[in-house]
């Protein structure tokens, strides 16, 4: 696993106190940066394991995947490595700057359908249809691979965190993090964050089922899942000590407290660490806590009302 990652400079990313944000909430604050890989999210590292262990049958069939962005980006990237061909189904409300990044990589782009688990489905029959290659984010085993990479980087750094914070989306990335985690420090607690506008993995992890079928409602489109795939609802259920929801009116003003104290710019799906930290913050108090940037590509209007509008502190 460690060799196709090992040899990129990018990796480990930062890992670091945030010294103002640690102060202002009266607890011991780090920032894993994912937002700092050449895609501006963590999804890169599962994309590269699967494509350097696929490459044969990549080569002879190419890949079409279905992605809000981060996923779509971090495959396109991965696969224009070895030239080879990529069809990239995206949500017709999808960020703008993800989807000229994925054009850029040279990635055939189709933009159909009103969400992404609507986009999913149009992927699956046109790789029918076509006989490429389907890989789903949730489900590949790589991408929860490549998110345990981040954990590694984590302890190598301490082993003395109380409590770690995780966007959840479709469930790769903590599903990641907590199998490396729950290996060398199991007392740790791990806890999962989801917008309200999207609750669906919130009510899989506490309910037994989401709401699918239920519009999502969420500038969060990373974390905006409208049907769970309940194989990772299942496996995350005993890995993760607990999942919060987050309210969706304080991610525009995570995004601009991110600004404000640390200088960095986030979307909002990385943002709502923060928003959970401060939603939740008697639980968290005089702890050492570690939260994952999940990524940095925000759209104009979100950048353009956390401006106008106010932090969050």
């Amino acid at each position: 696993m460690g060799n196709i990652l090992a040899h990129q400079s990018w990796v480990p990313t930062p890992l670091y106190r945030a010294m103002s944000l640690s102060q202002k909430l009266g607890m011991d604050l780090w920032l894993k940066r994912e937002d700092c890989t050449p895609v501006g999210s963590f999804k890169l590292r599962g994309a590269l394991l699967a494509v350097e262990k696929h490459k044969a049958l990549l080569k002879e069939r190419g890949l079409c995947v279905a992605s809000a962005g981060n996923y779509g980006l971090a495959m396109a990237f991965a696969v224009s490595v070895w030239k080879y061909e990529n069809v990239v189904f995206v949500p017709e409300n999808v960020t703008e700057s993800k989807e000229s990044s994925i054009r850029t990589t040279g990635a055939y782009v189709i933009k159909k359908g009103r969400d992404f688990d609507e986009s999913k489905q149009y992927a699956k029959s046109y790789a029918q249809e076509t006989g490429m290659i389907y890989w789903e984010d949730g489900v590949l085993p790589e991408m929860a691979l490549g998110s345990g990479t981040i954990a590694q980087e984590i302890i190598n750094v301490s082993s003395s965190w109380d409590t770690i914070l995780v966007p959840l989306g479709n469930g790769s990335l903590i599903k990641g993090i907590a199998l490396e985690m729950r290996k060398i420090l199991p007392k740790i607690r791990i806890i999962g964050l989801v917008p309200s506008g999207s609750p669906s993995m919130w009510e899989a992890f506490h309910e037994g089922q989401g709401t699918a079928g239920a519009e999502t409602q969420t500038i969060a489109d990373g974390l905006s899942v409208r049907i769970p795939i309940q194989k990772i609802t299942d496996e995350i259920k005993g890995l993760v000590d607990d999942v919060w929801l987050v309210p969706e009116k304080m991610l525009v003003s995570a995004v601009r407290t991110f600004l404000d104290t640390e200088r960095i710019l986030v979307e909002p799906s990385a943002a709502i660490t923060l928003a959970g930290i401060i939603d939740n913050i008697s639980s968290l108090s005089g702890e050492k806590i570690a939260t994952i940037v999940t990524g940095c590509h925000v759209q104009t209007k979100v950048l353009q009302d956390a401006l106008l509008g106010s932090s969050l502190l």
